[in-house]
């Protein structure tokens, strides 16, 4: 419904070229082919997500229109050979901070693995929310399979920041302090409850 298309011309179009690529045939086509393909799969999947985990949200249709000028910049920069030009470029512009450098490369390219990596996360929550949601019957258990779909939203999203954070190369050691101290106050103030 919007993402096997495109997905599917994007497989047969890899097949086509190592195909044609075993009998001498100019595989030119498939340069600017496979790029907008692959566009076309990263707008499909990240607008289907966005509906799928908020439906009725107001800022949905602004990150709809952001991924797909992003996803066409992207494909544009690729075909016209530019983008390891722009990726040296946004290397040399750099900032110090503390004992490390961090380039604008590393910027963009952070925000754009979080973003997939969040995009990930709430695929697969909005999936399992409607799976435990589709069943319930009663309002109590209504709301105890939304609390349940709510918990492993929060946990989904939680583990995806951290798989996005080392991926740009953040080192979370400092950040294991952080979250034995907050999981000790959760414990004390949990207390009063558990008792």
């Amino acid at each position: 419904d919007g993402v096997l298309f495109p997905m599917l011309l994007l497989g047969l179009s890899y097949v086509a070229r190592s195909a044609l690529g075993h009998w001498g045939v100019p595989l030119a086509v498939f340069k600017v082919a496979i790029p907008v393909l692959v566009s076309l799969v990263v707008i499909r999947v990240g607008v289907k997500v966005l509906r799928a985990a908020f439906d009725e949200s107001p800022w949905v249709v602004a990150m709809e229109r952001t991924i797909s000028w992003l996803a066409w910049l992207a494909m544009v920069l690729w075909v016209s050979g530019l983008l390891p030009v722009v990726l040296a470029e946004m290397d040399q512009i750099a900032w110090k901070v503390g004992g490390s450098r961090i380039t604008l490369r590393n910027v963009v390219e952070g925000a754009v693995t979080a973003g997939a990596v969040l995009i990930v996360s709430l695929w697969i929550s909005s999936a399992i929310e409607a799976r435990l949601l589709r069943s319930a019957v009663g309002g109590a258990e209504l709301s105890l399979r939304k609390a349940i779909s709510n918990a492993t939203r929060a946990l989904l999203l939680f583990v995806g920041l951290l798989i996005a954070l080392t991926a740009v190369g953040i080192d979370l050691t400092a950040l294991s302090v952080l979250g034995g101290a907050v999981g000790v106050g959760i414990g004390l103030g949990l207390q009063k409850l558990a008792a």
